[in-house]
């Protein structure tokens, strides 16, 4: 009976960051700021990977993220051509981490 309340708080969590999503939920403000911070490099990085490094470096400063998530991001992008593709791409694979950990334990 554990293992099944475990499992629905999961599902709860999960459901709730798709339904953020889907509501556009900015409850602290910093998400659409770093939104809009980030696109592009994200951007960048799908384009062309050389210039989007070069920006990268040349900001790397301000920036809390490290390459790899600008180049896992770019690939999103470059594929579906739709940012909303890839948010939904990126939420699944945060929500199967958990998910995926919790069943190796």
């Amino acid at each position: 009976m554990n293992n099944i309340k475990k499992i629905t708080i999961y599902f709860i969590c999960c459901t709730s960051l798709f339904l953020g999503l889907l509501f556009d939920e900015n409850s602290s403000g910093g998400a659409k700021i770093d939104h809009t911070y980030l696109i592009p490099f994200i951007e960048n990085f799908s384009i062309n990977f050389k210039n989007g490094f070069q920006l990268f470096i040349g900001q790397s400063f301000t920036l809390i993220h490290s390459p790899v998530f600008y180049l896992i991001t770019g690939f999103f992008l470059k594929i579906t051509q739709n940012i909303l593709v890839v948010k939904i791409l990126y939420l699944l694979l945060s929500c199967s981490i958990p998910y995926i950990f919790f069943f190796n334990y």
